[in-house]
């Protein structure tokens, strides 16, 4: 069993949080609750899934099955986190008012 931290796909994800934390927090107030807070949590059980495939004995395809997994739907919560954000600008008036 390696060290965690010596695992390249631990390293790519612990990255890619860090890079994609700064872009949650410019999430409109609106959104910050619901779609921040799941794809934070999203972030953190992948990286849950990767400790857990490094520490078991045994087979660990069910856990790479299971981070595969975890990453399709965070692809899709981030394309759908972008959509709604330019959605969101597109519809809001550009003097600011709210008339």
């Amino acid at each position: 069993m390696a060290d965690t931290d010596d695992l390249v796909i631990f390293r790519k994800h612990y990255d890619f949080t860090l890079y994609f934390y700064p872009v949650i927090d410019n999430f409109p107030k609106r959104e910050k609750f619901a779609m921040c807070t799941k794809l934070k949590n999203k972030l953190y059980r992948i990286m849950d899934l990767i400790i857990d495939a490094n520490e078991t004995q045994g087979s660990k395809i069910r856990f790479l099955d299971r981070i595969d997994d975890e990453l399709k739907r965070l692809k899709v919560q981030i394309r759908l986190a972008k959509d709604c954000s330019k959605k969101i600008r597109r519809n809001w008036p550009s003097s600011g008012r709210l008339d």
